[in-house]
C-alpha cells in the first residue's frame, strides 16, 4: 500500500482527511486529494423532489373511474345535453322506457286514473271547474290533498279543453305512447326554469336500491340548484339501473304522483 507524505513537510499522512497532522497543510488546496462527493445529501434530495413530484402529478391528473361509472357519466352528460335542448320525448325513449317494469306500472296507473276505477272523480272534476283554474284549485282544496299545485296540474292537463295533456290522455293513445308522453310532460316540469346546459356532474356514487338492488347515483350541481315542485321529481339526482353489461336505463321512483291522483280521485267520487 503506498504511503501519502505531505507536500510541506513531508510527514505520513493519514488514511483520509483534509489536513496534514503535522503541519496543518490543506491537502484539498494543494492538489493531493479532493473533496468528497456528498452522496448521501444528493441521493436524498432526489428521492424528495421525486416524491413531490409524483404527487403533484397524482393530483392534477384527471382520476380515473371504474368502467361503470364511466358509462354512466357518459349517460348523464348525453341526458343533461337532451334536456338543455328540451327533448324530453327522446330522453324517456332512450333512459326511462326500456326500464320495462317501471315503465308497464306507470302505464296501468295512467290507464286506471284515466278509464279505470279514476274516471267518475275525473268526470266530477271536469264537470264542477268547467276549465277554469280557480276553480280547479278550490276543488282541490275543498278536498284536501298532499301535493295540491302538482294534483292542479295533472287534473287540468287531463280534462280541461287546452290541457297539456288532453291529446294523449284523453284521446285514443294507448300502452307505452301514452305513458311516454306524461313521463315527457313530468319532465317539462321538473326542468322549468333549469339551466341544464351549464350543470356539472358533481359526484358518481354507488347506492342501494329499495329492493336492495345495486344502484349507480349521479349527482348533478346547476348554476342555481332546483327548487322542483312538491309532487315533481328533483332533477338533482339521476339513479341508474344496470339491466345488463353496458346498458344502463333510469329509475322513475314510482308513478310520478299518479297514485295520490288515483287516491284523491277514488276519494272524492264517494
Amino acid at each position: 500500500m503506498r504511503v501519502e507524505q505531505c507536500p510541506k513537510c513531508g510527514a505520513e499522512l493519514p488514511p483520509r482527511g483534509r489536513f496534514c497532522l503535522e503541519c496543518g497543510c490543506d491537502l484539498y488546496e494543494e492538489g493531493v486529494r479532493r473533496r468528497a462527493v456528498p452522496w448521501l445529501p444528493i441521493l436524498l434530495s432526489l428521492g424528495v423532489a421525486g416524491a413531490v413530484a409524483a404527487a403533484v402529478v397524482a393530483l392534477t391528473r384527471t382520476p380515473a373511474h371504474p368502467p361503470e361509472e364511466s358509462l354512466v357519466r357518459e349517460l348523464s352528460t348525453e341526458f343533461l345535453r337532451l334536456a338543455a335542448d328540451r327533448k324530453y320525448d327522446e330522453i324517456v325513449r332512450r333512459f326511462y322506457q326500456p326500464n320495462a317494469t317501471e315503465f308497464d306500472a306507470l302505464d296501468a296507473s295512467l290507464k286506471e286514473v284515466v278509464r279505470g276505477s279514476g274516471t267518475h272523480g275525473l268526470n266530477l272534476f271536469r264537470a264542477t271547474c268547467m276549465d277554469n283554474h280557480a276553480e280547479a284549485q278550490k276543488f282541490v282544496s275543498r278536498f284536501g290533498a298532499e301535493h295540491p299545485a302538482y294534483l292542479v296540474r295533472v287534473l287540468t292537463g287531463i280534462t280541461f279543453q287546452d290541457g297539456d295533456l288532453r291529446t294523449s290522455l284523453g284521446g285514443t293513445l294507448i300502452g307505452a305512447q301514452r305513458a311516454e308522453y306524461f313521463c315527457a310532460w313530468h319532465l317539462g316540469l321538473a326542468f322549468d326554469g333549469v339551466d341544464a346546459a351549464a350543470a356539472r356532474i358533481a359526484d358518481i356514487r354507488w347506492e342501494d336500491g329499495p329492493d336492495g338492488e345495486r344502484l349507480l347515483a349521479a349527482t348533478i350541481e346547476y348554476p342555481q340548484q332546483p327548487e322542483p315542485m312538491p309532487g315533481v321529481t328533483d332533477p338533482s339526482v339521476l339513479r341508474w339501473r344496470q339491466l345488463r353489461p353496458g346498458v344502463w336505463v333510469l329509475l322513475l321512483g314510482g308513478p310520478l304522483g299518479l297514485d295520490d291522483v288515483l287516491e284523491f280521485l277514488t276519494r272524492v267520487s264517494v
